[in-house]
């Protein structure tokens, strides 16, 4: 899940944030289930796992989907315990 902000993305840098998603439950508060149609089963995102990556490999790949604002805000709560 691309998570780069828009300051990140006016940055000429050829790399964006990544927030790895897995199927696999754990009960961890900085993990946040997702819930929606595009991905099944429900998943969750791996806050304490942020990575970059070349913008180069999504290239030629359409976005699966995007999150709806209740999980946006999740997230970004999630992100600010792991990185504030």
């Amino acid at each position: 899940m691309i998570v780069a902000s828009s300051f990140h993305c006016r940055l000429s840098t050829s790399v964006t944030l990544v927030v790895p998603v897995t199927t696999r439950a754990r009960d961890l508060d900085f993990r946040v289930p997702i819930d929606l149609p595009f991905l099944k089963p429900a998943s969750y995102a791996i806050t304490e796992q942020i990575i970059t990556i070349d913008c180069e490999r999504l290239i030629g790949h359409k976005p699966i989907g995007s999150l709806d604002n209740n999980h946006i805000h999740l997230l970004q709560a999630a992100l600010t315990r792991m990185i504030a």
